[in-house]
């Protein structure tokens, strides 16, 4: 899934979690500093004031905020139907 809009993205990963309270979602960005994709560290959450990224993957400190509106996301189902959810993901 490609990044979309914050406010596209937050009422479908509502949906999932209405129908399936134990997925966990994690949002991932492209950081402005580095160029790296960044997953956040807190499932099934989204913080306005933005996400910090410390550490790049290959482990030098990066240090840069993104605050933009583009994400996309991580999905966990252990033991859901993968099927069920990303159909809501997507409808």
């Amino acid at each position: 899934m490609a990044d979309v809009e914050v406010a596209e993205l937050l009422p479908r990963i509502e949906r999932v979690l209405t129908q399936f309270p134990t997925a966990q979602i994690y949002l991932k960005w492209t950081c402005p500093g580095c160029g790296d994709r960044v997953t956040a560290e807190e499932p099934n959450a989204f913080h306005t004031g933005g996400y910090d990224h410390v550490e790049r993957e290959n482990g030098t400190p990066c240090g840069s905020r993104y605050t933009g509106t583009q994400f996309g996301m991580l999905l966990v189902a252990s033991g859901l139907n993968a099927a069920d959810v990303l159909r809501l993901l997507h409808s």
